[in-house]
């Protein structure tokens, strides 16, 4: 018998709560705008670029490989080609993204070139 007294104070505090609440509306978010949407992806982009660096480019060498004064890469397009090389040699079977999302960072974190629109 407690049980059901219990139960049914309950549900008259939520229905009272609801019947509030059901004038209320909430504010309406703005859709996200191109460029907010594109600085999310390029953002989660980076931040899967360092998973992959960190998972399997440092079981070869360390990040001074980037900043060493006889660089191989002097552009985006060759940091994207010696990840792509790189991995290639390493038996990594990493798909397009994958390379793009790991040039994406080591560019990003270290070598700071301009990257064209179309990759970044």
């Amino acid at each position: 018998m407690q049980t059901t007294g219990i139960t049914a104070v309950t549900l008259a505090v939520a229905a009272i709560f609801l019947s509030a609440l059901a004038g209320c509306t909430l504010p309406r978010q703005k859709p996200e705008t191109p460029a907010a949407t594109s600085a999310t992806a390029q953002t989660a982009s980076i931040a899967r670029g360092k998973l992959l660096h960190d998972t399997q480019c440092v079981a070869c060498h360390d990040a001074t490989i980037y900043t060493r004064s006889e660089r191989l890469a002097k552009s985006y397009a060759e940091v994207r080609e010696q990840v792509g090389a790189w991995q290639a040699k390493a038996g990594l079977l990493w798909s397009s993204a994958d390379i793009d999302d790991a040039s994406r960072y080591v560019n990003d974190a270290f070598y700071k070139y301009e990257c064209p629109t179309h990759s970044c």
